[in-house]
């Protein structure tokens, strides 16, 4: 890495898959926890906060859905995912986002078009215990967790 941007935290990556993806609905999970274990340590040292798959899924039905997968891993050990398909609201004629698989993420009932939300505090506290190679005091809890199961 450049030493100008040693102090770069936070990044977004964001991959949109341009064909149309036939896929097989239980075999999601699968794909997106192999993606994390494969790429998560290389990512979370280039100093990436989220990633982001967009793609055209085709299932057993005939249609396609445009869907949205978020992978987040704010503590480091453990991986938070969430997808989410896009619904158009015909009160505001907006298109959103509406959560329709793994945790509630942070974009559902947003609009499409929304700007990428900034760090909030917890999130920076926790990359500056980062910086001073630690683990940030209240995501004990969470490593404790991720242990018994």
């Amino acid at each position: 890495a450049r030493p100008e941007y040693s102090g770069a935290r936070h990044h977004h990556l964001f991959l949109k898959l341009l064909p149309e993806v036939v896929y097989n609905p239980e075999s999601v999970e699968a794909i997106i926890r192999q993606l994390g274990e494969t790429y998560g340590r290389r990512l979370w040292r280039l100093n990436v906060g989220e990633m982001e798959v967009c793609v055209n899924l085709r299932g057993l039905a005939p249609t396609v859905t445009p869907l949205r997968f978020t992978v987040r891993n704010p503590t480091g050990h453990n991986f938070r995912v969430s997808a989410y398909y896009q619904l158009r609201d015909r009160s505001t004629n907006t298109v959103r986002f509406a959560h329709c698989w793994g945790e509630p993420g942070r974009y559902d009932g947003l609009p499409v078009s929304a700007p990428y939300p900034l760090i909030n505090e917890l999130e920076r506290k926790r990359y500056a215990a980062r910086g001073a190679d630690t683990t940030y005091v209240y995501d004990y809890v969470e490593l404790f967790r991720a242990a018994v199961k």
